[in-house]
C-alpha cells in the first residue's frame, strides 16, 4: 500500500513539474535573423556579461578564476552553486545539444528557465534572465546557434531532497514582459541600465542582493562574495580604481596564474569562482554604468570575509561532511564533451 502511494506521488510530481510550462509566456514563432552584428552582441553579452560558461563549459582552476577551457564552450560542465545539477550541453548538436530545439524554445528557456517538454531547468535563473531585453535574447539565441557542435551529454542531475522540493517542485516560471516580450532598457539612463546589466549579470544573485555574504565552495576552495554598497564595510574603490581592478585580468596582463594567497591569510585554495578573464573585458561604458548603480545603493553593513576563515575545520566538516561524494565527483565524473560533431 505505501509503495503504491509513493509511485502514484511519484508520477504526479512528474507530471506537475513538466506542467509548469502553461505557467509561461506564450511560445514565440518568430525566426529569428542571423546578422554578424547580432551575432556579436549575442557573443558579449553570453560570455562577458550573463557568464554563461560559468557553468556551461569546462574550467581550468589552476588558472586565476577558472577560464573556460578551449573547446568546451557550450558542451556543459557542473553548476557550481547547487550540487548535483550539471548543466547542459547548449550548443547547436542536433542528438545532445539543442541543434532540434527552435528559436522560441530556445528564448523560453533562457529566460524562463521552461525546457521543451514544460519541466522547470533546474540551477537557471528565471528572475534574473527574464529580465533580457527581445533584442538581447535574440541576439544569443543567434550566438548560441553559431558555436561549434559538441557532441555529449552531461550526468543525470542528482539533487538531495531539500534541493529537489526547492529548485525543481517548488519553482515556478516567471514570466517575461508583457506576453514574453520586454523593451530595451536605454542606455541614457546610466543607474537604470547599470542595473540591468546587474541583475542579467548576476552581480545581485552572487552578492546575496549587493550585501555580500553569499558562500560559493567548489575547486577554487572557499570563498564569500564581498559587500558590493558604499559601506566602510563594503566597496570603497574609486571609479578609475573600479575599472583598474577589472582590466588587471585582461589577458593581455599577462596575469594567468593562480596568485600565492596574502601574508597571514588562511584561505581553503587562493582561487575563485568569479570569472574575472572573461568580465575583464566588459565595456567601459557598461562597467562605468554598474559602477554608478552600486555607489547609488544603500550602504549596508555586512563585513566578509572573503577568505580568511575562523574556524577553517568547521567549515571543511560543513563542505566535505555528508556532501562527501558529491564534491568528489565534481572532478572525478566529468565526462570527456570537447569533440566537436562532424
Amino acid at each position: 500500500m505505501f509503495v503504491g502511494l509513493l509511485l502514484v506521488a511519484a508520477v504526479a510530481t512528474w507530471i506537475f513539474s513538466r506542467a509548469k510550462g502553461r505557467w509561461a509566456s506564450p511560445l514565440w514563432t518568430e525566426q529569428i535573423e542571423r546578422t554578424p552584428e547580432r551575432r556579436a552582441q549575442g557573443e558579449y553579452l553570453a560570455v562577458h556579461v550573463i557568464g554563461c560558461f560559468f557553468c556551461h563549459a569546462q574550467r581550468d582552476f589552476s588558472q586565476f578564476s577558472g577560464p573556460p577551457i578551449e573547446g568546451t564552450l557550450g558542451g556543459g560542465g557542473f553548476f557550481p552553486a547547487m550540487l548535483g545539477v550539471w548543466a547542459p550541453n547548449i550548443t547547436p548538436d542536433p542528438d545532445t545539444g539543442v541543434g532540434a530545439w527552435s528559436d522560441g524554445e530556445l528564448v523560453r528557456a533562457i529566460r524562463e528557465s521552461v525546457s521543451r517538454d514544460g519541466h522547470m531547468l533546474v540551477g537557471m535563473f528565471p528572475v534574473l534572465l527574464s529580465h533580457l531585453s527581445d533584442e538581447e535574447v535574440r541576439a544569443i539565441v543567434v550566438y548560441l546557434r553559431s558555436l561549434p557542435p559538441i557532441k555529449g551529454r552531461m550526468p543525470p542531475r542528482r539533487l538531495d531532497l531539500k534541493t529537489w522540493l526547492k529548485a525543481d517542485l517548488l519553482a515556478f516560471p516567471k514570466p517575461a514582459g508583457d506576453q514574453g516580450h520586454v523593451p530595451e532598457v536605454p542606455r541614457t539612463d546610466e543607474r537604470g541600465y547599470g542595473d540591468h546589466l546587474g541583475i542579467i549579470g548576476g552581480c545581485a544573485y552572487c552578492h546575496s542582493g549587493y550585501i555580500g555574504g553569499n558562500d560559493f565552495w567548489g575547486p577554487w576552495g572557499f570563498v564569500q562574495s564581498p559587500n558590493l554598497t558604499p559601506h566602510p564595510t563594503g566597496m570603497s574603490l574609486d571609479e578609475a580604481a573600479f575599472m583598474a581592478r577589472f582590466r588587471l585580468h585582461r589577458p593581455a596582463s599577462g596575469r594567468a596564474t593562480v596568485p600565492a594567497p596574502p601574508a597571514g591569510a588562511r584561505p581553503l585554495l587562493p582561487n575563485t569562482p568569479m570569472q574575472w578573464s572573461l568580465f575583464a573585458m566588459l565595456k567601459d561604458e557598461d562597467l562605468r554604468a554598474i559602477y554608478h548603480f552600486l555607489r547609488s545603493l544603500p550602504p549596508y553593513d555586512n563585513k566578509v570575509n572573503v577568505r580568511e576563515l575562523a574556524d577553517p575545520a568547521g567549515l571543511r566538516a560543513r563542505i566535505i561532511g555528508d556532501r562527501h561524494d558529491r564534491v568528489r565527483w565534481l572532478g572525478d565524473e566529468l565526462p570527456a564533451v570537447v569533440t566537436p560533431a562532424e
